[in-house]
């Protein structure tokens, strides 16, 4: 199993992540890992080693960087998200669902990584009000 490291940051002033320089109205809720990497390469270009850049996109930079996931404690507990996966729940579970659930779920985005697990194993329970919270899902009580 390759070894991974979780940087948390946590950020002291606003933070704006979009595409747009002239667009402040908008904005995204995810920084993707091409952002991530160039920011690397800029730092290092400002401490003076640009030998540290790779020559070509062919050239590995000797790491691998994801796209930044939100995070949050809960009840003392780090709860790290993932974008939830496109698995379906078995059809013979969503009828048994109320409508004011079916339409949180359909909003949800991120789903905590206890629950992303289970979801790809075939494990996961159908979740409750109590475990969505806007576009977040986690088998810990969110409310």
């Amino acid at each position: 199993m390759p070894k991974f490291d979780i940087f948390r940051l946590y950020f002291s002033t606003p933070l704006h992540i979009g595409n747009e320089r002239a667009d402040y109205g908008k904005g995204s809720a995810v920084l993707h890992s091409d952002a991530l990497t160039a920011a690397i390469y800029f730092a290092w270009n400002q401490l003076g080693q640009p030998n540290w850049i790779p020559e070509s996109a062919n050239d590995s930079a000797g790491f691998s960087i994801s796209s930044m996931f939100p995070f949050t404690t809960v009840d003392g507990r780090l709860v790290y998200f993932l974008p939830r996966p496109l698995v379906k729940f078995k059809a013979g579970d969503m009828p048994t669902i109320s409508t004011t659930l079916r339409k949180k779920m359909k909003k949800m985005a991120w789903v905590d990584t206890d629950f992303f697990k289970r979801q790809l194993e075939g494990n996961a329970d159908l979740p409750t009000a109590e475990n969505i919270l806007g576009t977040f899902q986690s088998i810990l009580p969110i409310n």
